[in-house]
């Protein structure tokens, strides 16, 4: 139903990644046999193929139990395919109630016309051409010369990450065991750029970034920022290198403390 290997069956919730941890609380939604569901933005933090699958599944289960549901969610595109009905609000108020299919041929509210635009907006600039293929060719030739040429322009690189790895040992009474999180990895940032990593949750995404940040060790390859091994740094050099190194984790929303704060930052 939520797509969790058997193993993590044995797995404590410190040991579960931030989307285990929702899809875990997404199955234990259903162990009583619901007649009514609500999932309030439930699958926002999961990887869209986690959450295709999630989706698909809940509406399988839906049709054979008959149980109804209520999906709250921004993200228009994810609930489209197993909704029946959708309700957009703007404002504090429900501005157009439509079956899904006639909602996207046929929007009543400037809202929902402009959300809208705003996804084939980013569709389009997803396949347009960069300048080196321009005029050259159109279509999907020219979107995959796009992405299978390399730069014009090299940035400096900030940061190298070199055949990266980095194993969880976990023991359960007499018996031992090992998890490989992160299996030679290597990848650059380059300064100004903008760079994602995209993957499965469970899949050591947030490894990286904490042995990135400093808050894991890797077991093997290397982190250089700049020209400085990450590893060897100590002391001031080691708090150095954190001041220009910031990690927002998954969440952070739900434990920031009310009231007033002052913004601060660093030039990396």
């Amino acid at each position: 139903m939520v797509s969790i290997d058997l193993q993590y069956l044995r797995f404590f919730l410190h040991e579960l990644s931030g989307g285990m941890k929702q899809r875990v609380c997404l199955a234990l939604s259903f162990v009583l046999e619901p007649s009514f569901v609500l999932l309030d933005e439930s699958t926002t933090g999961l990887d869209v193929v986690v959450q295709r699958s999630i989706l698909q599944n809940l509406k399988e289960l839906q049709q054979r139990l008959g149980f109804s549901v209520l999906i709250i969610s921004h993200d228009l595109g994810a609930i489209m395919e197993v909704s029946d009905r959708v309700s957009v609000m703007y404002n504090g108020q429900i501005v157009d109630t439509q079956p899904a299919r006639e909602l996207l041929e046929h929007p009543k509210h400037p809202f929902l016309n402009m959300l809208l635009d705003a996804y084939r907006e980013l569709w389009v600039q997803a396949g347009e051409s960069d300048d080196s293929t321009s005029g050259q060719e159109s279509g999907e030739g020219a979107r995959r010369e796009s992405l299978l040429s390399p730069p014009a322009k090299t940035e400096p690189v900030v940061m190298t990450v070199t055949n990266l790895g980095k194993t969880f040992s976990r023991r359960r009474g007499l018996k031992a065991s090992t998890v490989v999180a992160v299996d030679d990895i290597s990848s650059t940032l380059e300064r100004g750029k903008i760079t994602a990593l995209v993957g499965q949750s469970g899949n050591g995404k947030s490894t990286i970034a904490k042995l990135v940040t400093g808050i894991e060790k890797y077991d093997s390859g290397s982190i250089r920022f700049g020209e400085t091994e990450v590893r060897s740094l100590r002391g001031k050099a080691l708090r150095d290198y954190r001041s220009h190194i910031q990690m927002v984790f998954p969440g952070s929303l739900l434990r920031a403390q009310p009231g007033p704060h002052r913004a601060a930052w660093t030039d990396a």
